[in-house]
């Protein structure tokens, strides 16, 4: 990705990779490894990573003003539209369908499919997006160690405006470190 000064001020789009979970993630610096599978670039609306917390409010006494709040519940969602569109990666995002290529032979065109199917547990993945780091002209990046699609899987077509695949993840607790979803991680100089 990369940035320029200020960093601080950060435009552009995200990149999106999945993995099986468990896999490691790379450093900032890395190109992510094999297991990783590139999503391609998300559109000019890029990717949204909310952190979604809500809170119950505690009064003391006949005192109408809040006292307190604690945590009620928590979750992060993930939120992006694809622009590069491919069977795998098509594919990958519901529930990890299967792509057969099929050979071109005499009368018959080469194709790739997939069957579309409902999957009543919908497949896990480690997810890694980056995009630019607020510190320096590099990349920046957040790890979710378990993520899965937990929302309509869309497709739009249209004559104008680039197709889409819509996508929103939800992240899950950590369990290698319970209580977190994932990291956030900004590179702030190269490495020595």
């Amino acid at each position: 990705m990369g940035n320029n000064l200020p960093y601080e001020i950060i435009v552009g789009v995200g990149r999106v990779y999945l993995a099986p979970v468990g896999t490691a993630f790379p450093d900032t610096d890395e190109t992510p490894g094999a297991y990783w599978l590139d999503l391609g670039c998300t559109d000019d609306d890029g990717v949204t990573v909310s952190h979604i917390r809500e809170y119950d409010e505690h009064f003391k006494g006949c005192s109408p003003q809040v006292q307190k709040v604690t945590l009620n519940s928590a979750r992060d969602e993930i939120a992006f539209n694809l622009a590069e569109i491919t069977p795998q990666r098509y594919a990958r995002l519901l529930d990890d369908a299967a792509v057969v290529a099929v050979a071109a032979a005499s009368g018959t065109p080469g194709t790739q499919y997939f069957r579309i199917a409902p999957n009543s547990t919908p497949a896990q993945y480690a997810c890694l997006i980056r995009g630019a780091s607020p510190l320096s002209d590099a990349d920046a990046q957040y790890e979710y160690a378990r993520v899965s699609v937990s929302d309509t899987v869309e497709v739009q077509y249209s004559k104008a405006d680039a197709s889409t695949l819509s996508v929103k993840l939800s992240a899950f607790e950590d369990l290698e470190y319970p209580g977190r979803f994932g990291t956030y991680r900004a590179q702030a100089s190269v490495a020595a």
